[in-house]
This record gives C-alpha cells, sequence and structure tokens, in this order.
C-alpha cells in the first residue's frame, strides 16, 4: 500500500470567526478565504501553522442539514490525499467502512473527497488526487 500524506485536521466549531480568533492566538493564519460549502452546508476555513505548514480546517454548521450538524466541537476527522487505487482497495484492508457518497468540495479547488468511519470511530476524510497527465 502506498503511503499517503496527511492534508489537514478537520476541526469543527460553533462560530468561525472565534475559532479563527483561537486559533490566530495558537499561532494560525488562515490560508485562503471562508468559504461556504452548498453541498455539505458547512463555513470551511483553513489555517496554516507556519512553523511546519501544519493545516487545519475550521468546520462550521450553516444550519440543520449540515453534515456535522450533531457532531461535536473539537477534531472530527483527519484528512489523507489519495489515489484513486486506494479508494478502490479500501474494502480490502477491513479497517473501516467507506461512505458510499462522494463529495466536491468547493474548499479544496472542488476536488472529490470521500469519508470514511475507521474501526475503532477514527473518522477521516480521503481527498482524491487529481488526475496527472502525462
Amino acid at each position: 500500500m502506498d503511503r499517503m500524506r496527511e492534508h489537514h485536521v478537520g476541526i469543527v466549531v460553533r462560530d468561525i470567526e472565534e475559532g479563527q480568533m483561537v486559533f490566530e492566538c495558537l499561532g494560525y493564519r488562515p490560508c485562503g478565504e471562508m468559504v461556504e460549502d452548498l453541498e455539505q452546508h458547512n463555513r470551511i476555513l483553513f489555517m496554516e501553522n507556519g512553523l511546519d505548514c501544519g493545516r487545519i480546517e475550521l468546520i462550521e454548521p450553516m444550519d440543520d442539514a449540515s453534515t456535522v450538524r450533531n457532531a461535536r466541537c473539537g477534531i472530527h476527522h483527519i484528512c489523507y490525499e489519495v489515489n484513486e487505487d486506494f479508494i478502490n482497495g479500501f474494502k480490502s484492508l477491513k479497517i473501516g467502512k467507506m461512505l458510499p457518497r462522494r463529495y466536491i468540495a468547493p474548499a479544496l479547488g472542488d476536488r472529490q473527497v470521500m469519508f470514511a468511519s475507521l474501526r475503532g470511530g477514527l473518522f477521516v476524510e480521503f481527498l482524491i488526487e487529481k488526475d496527472r497527465c502525462i
């Protein structure tokens, strides 16, 4: 199995501006504009730590249709950048269950993402690599 690259850690907040203020005090800076994800009904803001380039995603539910409306505030998921072969082979790993729906993520350049629930309860997001031209 190819190694995966961690892309970000998703953090649910109830107020994205307050979350931004808190994480700025911890050394993070916005690395893009706040985006409204109308498919998942969330407001998204990516922030980056300038020391080690660690990236976090602040996620605020927009309404009752939000994909994180029932999630507790705090760490929600770890996102890994993977290729289509990984997605196809995930089921054979027997480490969790891939959720069936793909989403287009406007905060990630309209790339496709999928989510999985791993054994032990960890929730992960898979950011699918774009096709590469040869």
